[in-house]
């Protein structure tokens, strides 16, 4: 299989109208017609002539990437060692541990970001104002403020065609003037060797060898696993370091397959007459059974305070239509309501973009009022915030805990065929399967911190399910 290849590609966004001024207001004119519905596009550029220089403005105005020139696979680092100990001539325990680093794991950087310092005169979380990066050019300013827009020299640029605002709009934003390199947007590296991650883990292994018809495989493991890859707030280069995505501390499997002890000629009715044997003799039983941690939900973009409100967690309950539970009061007589899980305790807030002060979400609010929240747990971090690196949320998908089984026997019907019979159960104990989908963490829907059951967000439980089957081998 060939690696992965950067190589050049553009498109051009179409640029239905520009913008002018008529005094203090802002007139918007067609730019096309169904005659000829792009008036302006970006021409492919070449080699230039071999002017580098005139090569510079390929893709003005838009957002760029290319691979680092000096990217290399990264390093790993693999340990185990382990101890075997057989206590019986069928039973074995093997202890182990194994570890792994890995080092100069790649991962990508925008080095044309906003500057800092600029994009924290409109956060008022640091003594900001909103207002700096949002008012347009032209008006009056909000005291103490400046306005956010300035003229936009690109406006109309040749270079420009295929950049959407940078072409068509008379103002930018003027954050968008500190980036290093102003006449593109964000400048991608990709393949940057730098990233790290660390798996430390121990497993234990107990082994029953065939004896009376039973053979057990027995397996724990205790781990955890940590990833550093790059920045989690580019402009503030706040570094990423977090449980990985496949991070689950405990597994357990079992895993047994059973000859049952009724045969012609071994174990209880030994001398049971040739027809009966053919139909009750010779069934095998085969388990495997997993229990494992669930996965964690990582929450980028939110300010969690895990103590507040007697903490930010509630107990994973399964709630059904009609459940009484003082968090989702609304809930059970609502349009969309579905059975639900409940994990994250739904004491949630936004900050207003201009003054910094905590605003409760309209599921909040009622909750406030009866002194179920008094300080958010979740706060979401605005437009011009800094993201925190929340390395751990304690916040984790259900655990998968599964049962499959299944009872076969082969039937002898003639000289050299073979006629199998089966019946496959899986998920034999019906629990939920919750695999892929998070809990909720929007702040509009009304259900956050919940984890829907039957949506299209939530239904990937896995039901009880029973099949037979047969199949002849010759």
């Amino acid at each position: 299989m060939p690696p992965n290849q950067y190589g050049y590609s553009t498109s051009t966004g179409y640029s239905g109208s520009s913008q002018s001024a008529l005094g203090s207001s802002t007139l918007i004119n067609p730019l096309g017609n169904m005659a000829n519905p792009f008036p302006t596009f970006q021409a492919p550029t070449g080699d230039c002539g071999g002017n580098k220089i005139a090569c510079l403005t390929t893709n003005a105005g838009q957002g760029i990437s290319y691979a680092n020139p000096n990217y290399h696979p990264a390093e790993l680092l693999e340990t185990s060692f382990g101890l075997e100990r057989q206590f019986a001539r069928r039973d074995t325990l093997e202890v182990s541990y194994a570890g792994t680093r890995s080092y100069g794991n790649a991962y990508s950087d925008d080095i044309n970001h906003i500057n800092a310092a600029a994009q924290a005169a409109c956060d008022p979380l640091r003594g900001g104002n909103g207002l700096n990066c949002t008012q347009a050019l032209g008006s009056t300013p909000a005291t103490g403020t400046s306005v956010g827009f300035v003229a936009n020299p690109f406006y109309q640029l040749a270079p420009f065609a295929a950049s959407g605002n940078y072409y068509t709009q008379t103002s930018l934003q003027k954050t968008n003037f500190t980036r290093p390199y102003p006449v593109f947007q964000g400048i991608t590296e990709n393949l940057i060797n730098g990233g790290k991650s660390w798996y430390n883990a121990v497993e234990a292994v107990y082994i029953h060898r065939t004896s009376h018809g039973l053979t057990l495989n027995v397996g724990y493991g205790y781990s955890k696993a940590i990833t550093s890859n790059g920045y989690i707030d580019t402009v503030n280069r706040i570094p990423t370091r977090q449980i990985a995505g496949t991070d689950f501390p405990h597994r357990l499997t079992l895993s047994a397959v059973y000859l049952m002890p009724v045969a012609r000629g071994r174990g209880f009715f030994p001398a049971m007459p040739r027809y009966v044997d053919f139909l009750v003799g010779g069934w095998q039983v085969s388990s495997i059974y997993v229990y494992q941690t669930g996965l964690p939900q990582t929450l980028n973009g939110w300010i969690i305070d895990t103590k507040a409100n007697g903490g930010d967690l509630l107990p994973r309950k399964r709630f059904w239509r009609g459940s009484i539970n003082p968090y989702f009061p609304s809930l059970p007589s609502g349009p969309n309501f579905n059975a639900y899980i409940q994990r994250m305790k739904p004491c949630v807030a936004t900050t207003d973009p201009n003054t910094g002060a905590i605003k409760w979400t309209a599921q909040s609010t009622p909750l406030v009022a009866v002194g179920l929240c008094s300080t958010p747990n979740f706060t979401q971090v605005g437009s011009f915030g800094v993201q925190p690196n929340n390395e751990y949320t304690g916040i984790r998908f259900g655990p998968q805990n599964q049962l499959n089984s299944t009872v076969g026997k082969n039937f002898s019907i003639a000289k050299g065929m073979v006629f199998q019979m089966r019946l496959d159960a899986f998920n034999v104990l019906n629990h939920i399967q919750q695999l892929s989908s998070g809990f909720d963490t929007s702040t509009s829907d009304g259900f956050f911190g919940t984890y829907q059951m039957g949506t299209a967000g939530g239904g990937n439980q896995s039901n009880r399910y029973i099949q037979i089957d047969g199949r002849i081998t010759w």
